[in-house]
């Protein structure tokens, strides 16, 4: 663009500030879960909307997802902005400071007026939390909302600031329901081992590199077809690339159905999420990002936390278009999803 245009961007985005800073803390106080972000679309479609942008809301089947455009022609930068927060502990992933950050960074943007050689467009992303059917990146790929773009990014606060994560596994969240079979009722000695009790404790065992949450059933003596009883179990299932993830699902699944008639239980099968994809780093995109970053005297590294994972929706979107998912310090190193970080977000 040239410097001047990039001063006139810098000075606009330092009036917008405070407004910036503003939104992210009424998102911090207002926290919502996947799904039911409603008071944080209304607040950043509205931001947008008093900044000359055209939005749509409700878009790829989510109510709470929209898209902000501004620029005519030339090629489309996506900033997608997360906003859900986490069950119990609120913004304990910084999603508020994420949505805040596109906001700001799509009206330095578009301070730029007839100059901006292209389209910014912010995609509000709900859902990327685990949960019952996240990943409304994934949706935003489905119903085409990255067809055409360039390029696509977002941050995501840290305890420092580089480039990428250097694990980012695919994974899906399959859900096992285990049931009476038959119509009749089954009963069992208690000096056995209750066959839920073994499907929660060896079935697990036998799959292997799967983290696993189990709904246990009622306690009782008996149970039978039309009583409530069952037991979910919960496989988180990892795995290098997005394609190897169907053929892990199905031995979790063969082999549940292979154990359950044997205790006089049926299994019903279902992918709990859409699957997270690997993420696919653009490396050129990530050097133009690292560049600015210096320039602002903003030091960054090539990764952070090699001990830790990834796993989020932004590689769904790297499957579509070149994409860069950067790290941003925010001067805190507590633990994700606890009270504590979402505190210093």
């Amino acid at each position: 663009m040239g410097r001047e245009p990039q001063t006139r961007m810098l000075e606009a985005m330092s009036g917008e500030e405070s407004r910036v800073w503003e939104l992210a803390r009424q998102l911090h106080g207002r926290p919502e879960v996947g799904y039911a972000e409603f008071f944080a679309s209304r607040k950043l479609a509205g931001f947008f909307e008093d900044r000359g942008f055209s939005v749509e809301t409700g878009i790829a089947g989510m109510p709470t997802a929209y898209r902000a455009q501004y620029g005519r022609g030339g090629p489309a930068v996506v900033l997608t902005a997360e906003m859900d927060a986490m069950p119990g502990t609120g913004h304990s992933c910084g999603h508020n400071l994420m949505a805040a950050a596109a906001a700001g960074a799509a009206s330095g943007l578009a301070s730029l007026g007839n100059d901006l050689p292209g389209r910014i467009v912010v995609l509000g992303s709900p859902a990327e939390e685990v949960g019952s059917r996240s990943g409304g990146k994934e949706l935003l790929v489905r119903h085409g909302y990255l067809h055409g773009v360039a390029a696509a990014m977002q941050i995501h606060p840290a305890e420092s600031t580089y480039l990428r994560r250097v694990q980012w596994p695919a994974w899906s969240y399959l859900e096992l329901t285990f049931r009476p079979a038959g119509f009749r009722s089954v009963a069992w000695d208690h000096r056995e081992r209750h066959p839920y009790e073994i499907l929660a404790s060896e079935f697990p065992g036998e799959v292997g590199g799967t983290d696993v949450e189990v709904s246990a059933p009622p306690a009782g003596d008996h149970w039978s077809v039309g009583d409530s009883t069952r037991l979910v179990l919960r496989f988180r299932i990892r795995a290098e690339r997005v394609g190897d993830l169907p053929a892990r699902e199905a031995e979790v699944i063969e082999l549940a159905e292979a154990r359950a008639p044997g205790m006089g239980l049926a299994v019903e099968a279902r992918l709990a999420t859409n699957r997270y994809s690997d993420m696919l780093h653009s490396e050129s995109i990530g050097g133009v990002f690292a560049t600015h970053c210096e320039a602002l005297g903003e030091p960054i590294a090539p990764t952070g936390r090699p001990e830790s994972l990834s796993l989020g929706d932004m590689g769904n979107v790297s499957r579509a278009v070149p994409a860069i998912h950067p790290f941003v310090g925010i001067g805190a190193d507590p633990d994700l999803h606890t009270e504590e970080y979402a505190r210093a977000a």
